[in-house]
């Protein structure tokens, strides 16, 4: 009470060295006040616009009243501050006192702080550090240049690919078209096979090479072959039951030689790269006798099938053949129905409909087929009696 009331009439107070860390309010209060001493005290000081501490806003108000203001720092403990839950904005700046204080002298604060001290760091996008930014947009670019850098790799792969795969159309092929794909030909099939080319000179002679698991009709560069089944590729197992029953008559011990359209190499028929047949496919199917069309729900399914069997059926019946006259059997699946029938293109069903047909699942079916078959090409060759070779051991035993 007696400081209070003698603090207006005080004109000179000494205050230094005793660890004040705010100003005494009664101070702002002095009126007559002409000298003051505050030096080596550890007052607080921030960068607060509410005038949370007093002394650094009163001291710059009142230089000239303090004599020894050089002396006077500001000052945070962080370690106090930390534990009482009251940092300031000090505790992350330069310069410190071994590990807890931030200390400066008071001058010098006031001379910084509105210049770089209490500065607000601008906030950066990924933080507030700038160097955060530089490398969150170095590793942005460095992703989109490997996302880019993979897309024109695979589509530079995908254009080699198609490439490849013309070139590949071009490229002779030495790939024969398999009459089957039966077991390796038994010493019996073997010599029917001789009796057939002495049967019938016209039909170029079969090459069969020691490799080669099954006997092949001949080499694609001028076949003659008795049929030609076309047919989609899903139904491969039904026509090669297809193909064994037409194995198993024997029609005077003659076998016929049977051409799969999906067995032949791409360079015949392949509807990645060519949507319609090549002038090979058009030579293999003039050469023969028979056109089986094996019609089931995916074969109306695919549009290329229609479109291709167009195009063959022309190519067949381009001319007759001079011993007989060419005939074209369609077969309807098991599983083909009239609605199915009813989505065959018009180009194509009206051929079907003026053609033999049968459905597989007729009663009659297979006697309808084994009138249907090419009749054996029978000729005498020059150089040896046919005869000889036809009743052979080897052939009765085959039969």
């Amino acid at each position: 009470n007696y400081l209070n009331l003698i603090a207006p009439h005080l004109e000179k107070i000494i205050l230094e060295e005793n660890r004040i860390e705010e100003l005494p309010i009664f101070i702002k209060n002095i009126k007559n006040l002409r000298q003051i001493y505050l030096g080596g005290n550890p007052f607080r000081c921030d960068c607060s616009s509410n005038g949370r501490f007093l002394a650094q806003e009163w001291i710059a108000q009142n230089q000239q009243k303090i004599k020894d203001a050089g002396k006077i720092q500001c000052v945070e403990n962080v370690t106090r501050a930390k534990e009482t839950n009251d940092t300031t904005i000090f505790s992350n700046y330069f310069p410190n006192i071994n590990d807890d204080l931030f200390v400066m002298s008071m001058l010098e604060f006031l001379n910084q702080e509105n210049r770089t001290i209490c500065i607000e760091q601008p906030k950066r996008i990924f933080g507030v550090f700038e160097y955060a930014d530089t490398m969150m947009i170095i590793l942005f670019i460095i992703a989109i240049l490997v996302f880019f850098t993979f897309l024109i790799i695979t589509v530079a792969k995908s254009c080699f690919q198609y490439l490849n795969d013309v070139q590949k159309q071009h490229k002779p092929e030495k790939k024969k078209c398999q009459k089957n794909n039966r077991s390796p030909v038994t010493s019996s099939e073997s010599m029917t096979l001789i009796d057939r080319r002495l049967i019938s000179p016209s039909i170029p002679s079969t090459s069969r090479s020691s490799n080669d698991e099954s006997y092949s009709s001949s080499t694609l560069e001028g076949p003659n072959y008795d049929i030609f089944i076309c047919y989609a590729k899903k139904d491969e197992k039904m026509v090669l039951n297809l193909r064994r029953e037409i194995e198993r008559i024997n029609n005077n011990g003659y076998n016929y030689r049977i051409c799969l359209l999906q067995h032949l190499p791409e360079t015949y028929y392949n509807t990645k790269v060519v949507l319609f047949p090549t002038e090979k496919l058009e030579k293999l199917v003039y050469g023969s006798r028979l056109l089986i069309l094996y019609v089931s729900p995916e074969f109306i399914k695919d549009l290329n099938y229609p479109q291709l069997t167009n195009c063959i059926i022309h190519y067949f019946e381009k001319t007759k053949s001079p011993i007989e006259q060419k005939k074209i059997f369609v077969i309807y699946s098991t599983k083909t129905k009239e609605h199915d029938k009813s989505r065959i293109p018009e180009s194509v069903g009206k051929i079907i409909r003026n053609t033999r047909n049968m459905e597989q699942s007729d009663p009659g079916f297979w006697d309808e087929l084994a009138r249907v078959l090419p009749s054996p090409i029978v000729r005498e060759s020059p150089e040896e009696p046919f005869y000889e070779q036809i009743h052979s051991p080897s052939q009765s035993a085959f039969v």
